[in-house]
């Protein structure tokens, strides 16, 4: 090759080069092979980020020198920014800045919210904890949000994108919580209404003969309700529906509690106003073998001891549909709930169930005996999969209707007790679905999650895969070496019976 023909190829790959960087610049490719896409943006968030008109920007606080597992989200975290910032046209900048490495750094990280956590690290045959910071702040304008951890396995797109949201957005949506007829006071959901307060304006709502549905409101919540509600009221619902309004039923069927009294069934007057859109509520309690357990009062030894007993009016529910409200879902503890029936497919309303009870379940009319101490039998478990939640759409106004057979499974109480997360997060991702049109939801329970094996091992069995594990790499070695030794010395030997004048010895 010329000197000449040198330079010019030299030139060219340095412009080849330079382009690639530009268009890479602008575009961004990851070979994305999770089942549920968790390494790829959803809509929702690459159309907030193409409306940004402002940058935002992020202090990402990420310690250094961490184990692969952990150094490994700031590897990732760094790579959805990059992402962000191709896809919002350069208004997303952000650094890195390890808070380890001076006390300054540390100092500033804590003052803006980010705290450390204590991880394990391996060091010289030993495991000692060490401080790691794992969190960003963000600003836009005069405002800030901060994302406190950023857990490994976890959806990283779900906390960014709702963060940018919250600094972006002006005006919160107003989600209307009724309250009277029975209904549980707004205080008393302490904890749905903090997951809540994130992205919404959560209300108390009143309605009465005067008071109507206020047109802001574009999502209400009726919930827990106990009296009869005047037809007002049930109108005024069935108008806000009719015009494109969202609505959240978790409708409290029946009394069943731990008294003596027979569990009765609980006439609202919604079951009227839901069977207008192909959906009703059952006057049944749902019975299953796989629920929750109760404290009893037991006699031992002479003395009285609390001891928990399975109650199959408790269904366990971890049979769902695949919908964003839904999604991420492992299982929800309903007390004394009622089946869910979609009575028939009217025109231009979409109906869908969305949970279940399990295969070993089945229905007690009321009024019903609760009674802990009864003996049950295979044959009070004759049904499977008995619908407990369902939901129906307006294709042509928009209206959308959730329903539930159970009225107050999310509330705290006065006394604020805590409930299993997948409670708040049925509720949280009905009323998400029910008033954000922007598709986020769907992003909210995305994440790299574990899939251990069900099979369960014998320990003589765990043992044999553990040295197996060990051994067969070692004896695979072994064995491509006595290959290649015997290779080579077949060769050798095959040489070496080859004259000089290329003819063999004889």
């Amino acid at each position: 090759m010329t000197r000449k023909k040198l330079i010019t190829a030299a030139a060219l790959l340095i412009i080849i080069t330079i382009a690639v960087n530009i268009i890479s610049s602008q575009f961004f490719f990851r070979l994305d092979l999770t089942s549920d896409k968790s390494y790829t943006l959803s809509d929702a968030t690459k159309n907030l980020l193409g409306e940004l008109k402002d940058p935002v920007t992020v202090k990402a606080y990420f310690s250094e020198q961490l184990p692969s597992d952990i150094s490994k989200v700031r590897d990732d975290f760094r790579a959805v920014l990059s992402e962000y910032a191709a896809l919002s046209d350069d208004n997303i900048v952000y650094e890195f800045i390890n808070p380890n490495k001076d006390q300054i750094s540390e100092g500033e990280a804590q003052s803006a919210g980010i705290r450390p956590v204590m991880i394990n690290v391996r060091e010289r045959d030993q495991i000692k904890q060490q401080r790691a910071y794992l969190g960003a702040v963000l600003k836009y304008k005069d405002k800030t949000e901060v994302i406190p951890v950023i857990t490994p396995n976890s959806s990283m797109e779900y906390p960014l994108t709702t963060a940018i949201k919250k600094l972006v957005q002006t005006n919160k949506t107003k989600i209307g919580v009724l309250q009277g007829y029975g209904a549980s006071p707004v205080g008393f959901m302490k904890q749905l209404t903090d997951a809540l307060s994130i992205l919404y304006d959560v209300q108390p709502l009143i309605l009465d003969d005067t008071t109507k549905i206020p047109p802001f409101m574009k999502t209400i919540f009726v919930q827990g309700v106990t009296d009869s509600l005047p037809a007002s009221v049930l109108n005024d619902i069935d108008q806000f529906i009719m015009n494109g309004g969202r609505v959240l039923f978790a409708v409290k069927t029946s009394n069943a509690g731990f008294s003596n009294e027979p569990a009765q069934e609980i006439k609202t007057g919604l079951n009227t106003l839901l069977l207008k859109y192909g959906l009703k509520t059952g006057n049944e309690l749902i019975t299953d073998v796989s629920c929750g357990s109760v404290m009893i009062q037991q006699q031992q030894f002479g003395l009285m001891i609390q001891t928990p007993m399975q109650l199959p009016f408790l269904p366990v529910i971890s049979k769902f549909e695949e919908h964003p409200v839904t999604t991420g879902l492992d299982a929800i503890l309903l007390a004394f709930p009622s089946p869910v029936y979609i009575t028939e497919k009217r025109p231009g309303i979409k109906t869908d169930y969305l949970a279940y009870t399990s295969d070993r379940s089945g229905k007690v009319k009321m009024p019903a005996v609760i009674d802990v101490n009864r003996e049950w039998s295979e044959q009070d478990f004759n049904e499977s999969h008995i619908p407990v939640a369902a939901s129906a759409v307006l294709e042509k106004s928009g209206g959308k209707i959730i329903l539930i057979g159970q009225g107050d499974f999310f509330v705290n109480g006065e006394q604020g007790q805590q409930l299993e997360a997948d409670n708040i997060n049925l509720i949280y991702n009905s009323l998400d679905w029910l008033s954000d049109d922007t598709g986020l939801i769907e992003v909210r329970t995305k994440g790299v999650s574990a899939r251990p094996f069900a099979v369960q091992l014998q320990d003589s069995t765990k043992s044999f895969v553990k040295y197996m594990n060990f051994l067969v790499p070692l004896i695979i070695v072994a064995l491509i070496g006595i290959y290649r030794y015997r290779t080579r010395k077949q060769i050798r030997e095959e040489l070496e019976s080859v004259s000089f004048t290329g003819d063999k010895e004889e």
